[in-house]
């Protein structure tokens, strides 16, 4: 199948699998698949994902095999989107303190500037960095992808011939690679679930986004066949939907000024959120001192006595 990857193949029998041994014979009406998907004794995303790839088969046959277009309307399961995490330009910035030596530092460098797949990182050579781009072999074939003069200085410091990333002379696989980046960001003090090459993917695109990248330029960075899938990029951008809220702040526009402060103890250093009026009369939940305040909007104006 074109733009689907051997990966990718492989997970799809894994959800064939089940879907073969029930039905030795395609159905041809819905009731039979929403009975199917029904009997499943998975979690929603999961079954989610069965009929994501059902569909997927069903719009393949019509290609393929000529069944007839829409059929029948697919089920629809509902999947509430979660919130991916994506790291921070600071975060980021942190993960280059921590690289161990220089084939750490080119994979991070070339993953984060080019916003590459592991795979289509692994596949690159020689032969295929120019001085201002890469070409590489993804899901949809060859594309050129820029990158900038420090990316290519360090790629051509890297294997002579055949692949960049090596591992004792022998190209690198996909599962060293995920180990090198897992452990490269719990160095950095990072954390989450899914730490690897797709996370900084994620980043990378998302920071493209804040600084006033577009779609269309970023879905031909990504490889993406349409512009559909690269907008999710814009609804990660978190930190900039953030900033906006706070320049806009509807509500102190509406309500007037907030009668929360944030403050900071003089004693202690420690910062809480509080109600400004009732200041003085507050007490340090860290040192214990009483309306001993400072508020960067009033100043001294919450500055009491001592313990």
């Amino acid at each position: 199948m074109q733009g689907v990857s051997p990966r990718t193949l492989q997970g799809y029998y894994s959800y064939f699998k089940p879907f073969i041994g029930k039905f030795p014979f395609l159905p041809l009406t819905v009731e039979p698949i929403e009975e199917f998907l029904g009997s499943l004794k998975v979690d929603r995303e999961t079954r989610w994902s069965y009929n994501k790839t059902l569909k997927a088969l069903y719009h393949f046959l019509e290609d393929r095999k000529k069944i007839p277009k829409d059929l029948f309307k697919f089920p629809t399961i509902q999947f509430p989107r979660k919130a991916r995490r994506v790291f921070s330009e600071d975060e980021l910035r942190e993960l280059f303190q921590h690289t161990g030596d220089f084939q750490e530092r080119a994979i991070l460098t070339t993953l984060i500037d080019t916003k590459v797949r592991a795979s289509e990182l692994l596949s690159l050579t020689r032969e295929r960095v120019f001085p201002d781009h890469v070409v590489v072999s993804g899901k949809t074939g060859e594309r050129l992808v820029p990158i900038n003069p420090e990316t290519y200085a360090t790629l051509v410091q890297l294997a002579a011939s055949g692949p960049l990333f090596q591992l004792n002379g022998r190209p690198m696989r996909r599962e060293y690679l995920r180990i090198i980046l897992r452990r490269l960001m719990e160095r950095a003090g990072l954390r989450g679930e899914r730490l690897g090459p797709h996370i900084l993917r994620h980043s990378a695109s998302v920071q493209h986004m804040m600084h006033g990248g577009d779609l269309l330029s970023l879905k031909e960075e990504l490889g993406h066949t349409t512009t559909r899938m690269t907008e999710k990029y814009g609804a990660l951008a978190f930190p900039q939907v953030k900033q906006k809220h706070q320049e806009i702040d509807v509500l102190g526009k509406i309500a007037g000024q907030s009668v929360f402060e944030r403050a900071k103890c003089y004693g202690c250093g420690q910062e809480v959120v509080a109600e400004f009026v009732k200041l003085k009369e507050t007490e340090c939940p860290f040192c214990h001192q009483v309306g001993n305040w400072y508020t960067p909007n009033h100043h001294d104006q919450g500055k009491g006595g001592g313990a």
